[in-house]
């Protein structure tokens, strides 16, 4: 563990090896609000193709098909291993958040455990990006029209992370002050800084969240903020990890302005994790700023 503060400026489908077809793909598309324009654009370019296509809802597929095509919208069907390709599309990644409590849980493990294999295919925003079709297999184009760029729908940034699939040791995800939970009765949003949460009070935890699933790994989290005249005396404590187990640690600014408090902790398997931000004493003034989180993946496996 190190720290450092500074100031600033549904299950599995299970389907037997004997199954394989030659030309076998899975195809999967989770439930977002541009799902059902993915689904009914291959089954329509599939079935022109003459390419067997099957869902949740009919898994009949003709054995004399030389192509065919699962439709599946759940992620843990990427363990099955009787299909020589895969395709994951997450265009929309961050609307998975219309799940809450324990599915969202379930959602968020299921991203942080994504295969990095050349074997799968990723669709991502980026994937489309100037692009008249997309290659769902390497069977099967789609042309794009427009129909995959819905923006209806609930919206959860914490997810946003995964938008591009697997997370990658050394690119940087931010988190807004907006992905975590402070107590409503002493914050205020200034737009233009971060998130004004007010100290007066008792002693208390005043951040904590997101609540999404990481992969295994060494994984760094930056908080940046500021505090005011009032609050800078303060001892502040910084909590990092996985839910059953935290790396921790108390500074006190000492004088006004902005700082980060960086925290490394070893995620030992992919787990939902959660940053805190705790006020361990009362106090009668002051405020702090929380202007954002950065995380980062140090390495794929804890150093030796």
């Amino acid at each position: 563990m190190t720290i450092e503060i500074e100031m600033l400026s549904p299950n599995p489908l299970l389907i037997s090896q004997s199954e394989t077809h030659s030309g076998s793909a899975l195809v999967i598309i989770p439930s977002s609000p541009d799902s059902e324009g993915w689904r009914r654009a291959i089954l329509a370019e599939g079935q022109g193709s003459g390419i067997a296509i099957s869902t949740w809802e009919n898994e009949a597929v003709d054995p004399t098909n030389a192509y065919s095509i699962h439709i599946s919208d759940n992620l843990n069907d990427l363990s099955t291993n009787a299909y020589t390709e895969k395709t994951v599309i997450l265009t929309q990644a961050d609307a998975l958040g219309h799940w809450t409590g324990r599915q969202r849980a379930d959602v968020s493990l299921a991203l942080s455990v994504l295969p990095t294999s050349p074997s799968v295919r990723y669709i991502t925003p980026s994937t489309l990006d100037g692009a008249k079709s997309v290659a769902v297999t390497s069977f099967l184009n789609v042309p794009l029209d427009g129909t995959f760029d819905s923006k209806e729908g609930p919206v959860d940034h914490a997810l946003t992370l995964y938008r591009e699939g697997p997370l990658k040791p050394g690119a940087i995800y931010s988190w807004l002050p907006s992905d975590f939970s402070i107590d409503p009765a002493h914050q205020s949003l200034d737009a233009s800084v971060g998130t004004r949460i007010d100290l007066t009070g008792r002693a208390r935890c005043l951040v904590h969240g997101p609540y999404v699933a990481l992969p295994k790994g060494q994984w760094q989290a930056t908080v940046r903020f500021s505090v005011d005249a009032s609050a800078c005396r303060h001892r502040l404590r910084f909590e990092w990890g996985p839910l059953a187990q935290f790396a921790s640690f108390e500074a006190s600014p000492g004088k006004s302005g902005h700082f980060i408090a960086q925290i490394t902790h070893i995620f030992e398997e992919a787990a939902l994790c959660e940053l805190r931000v705790i006020l361990p004493e009362s106090s009668l003034a002051g405020a702090l700023t929380l202007e954002g989180v950065d995380i980062e993946m140090m390495g794929e496996t804890a150093p030796a």
